[in-house]
């Protein structure tokens, strides 16, 4: 025989949570799971613009205003701009290097022709002295245009970082690339990659002899 004995209050707390609990762990098991937030669609429209010279970072699109096609069309312009100068400094690099070599064994020349001057003969000291003074005209020519090269390098490595400030990485709409002219497409293309102009250090230029140094001075019993 079972003998019923009632809950003590104690017992039926106990029993009300428990309930609780379960049928909480229940309906968790039950529902469905949530969905993760679908990420933010990219414009496929919106690409970066590209960098001029050592500037190769490449910032993220997303989210950023799209430059004009007003601002397309200038940023192009430069690029086209940049790379013109830049191809005629390259060119005017090789013929400084050119005419400095040319200058050092000019100068050289000259250092062993002293050794062989007739002292006595004004004709070939005059003829020396007169190719010392080219020689030196010569060299300030060249150590002018030295300083004018350097300039002009400093200026467009300038330019270029203005660029790659207000350009370069900006994104812009692939639709407004479409309109733009040939040209302006094909610079975009080109992807503006070129090392920064190389500048000539003075170090490297050819020292300018004073005024008459050099020259081959005859001696004051020549009669010739």
């Amino acid at each position: 025989m079972t003998i019923y004995r009632p809950e003590t209050q104690r017992q039926t707390q106990i029993r009300y949570w428990l309930t609780l609990i379960f049928s909480g762990l229940l309906s968790a098991c039950s529902a469905p799971p949530t969905k993760a937030p679908a990420p933010t669609a990219l414009d496929s429209d919106v690409v970066a613009m590209p960098s001029i010279g050592n500037a190769v970072s490449r910032q993220s699109v997303a989210g950023v205003k799209p430059m004009t096609a007003s601002e397309l069309v200038a940023c192009a312009q430069r690029i086209i701009k940049a790379k013109e100068d830049s191809v005629a400094l390259q060119k005017e690099n090789v013929k400084l290097a050119a005419e400095k070599t040319e200058l050092y064994e000019q100068t050289q020349a000259l250092d062993e022709l002293r050794g062989r001057i007739q002292a006595d003969s004004i004709k070939a000291v005059n003829d020396f002295n007169r190719r010392i003074q080219i020689n030196h005209d010569d060299i300030k020519t060249y150590n002018a245009a030295v300083n004018a090269y350097n300039d002009k390098a400093n200026a467009l490595n300038l330019l270029n970082g203005k660029y790659n400030t207000e350009c370069g990485n900006r994104s812009y709409r692939q639709s407004d690339y479409a309109n733009l002219k040939p040209d302006l497409k094909a610079a975009i293309d080109s992807k503006s990659e070129f090392s920064d102009i190389p500048l000539i250090e003075d170090s490297n230029a050819v020292s300018a002899p004073a005024r008459n140094s050099g020259q081959f001075h005859i001696p004051a019993r020549s009669t010739r």
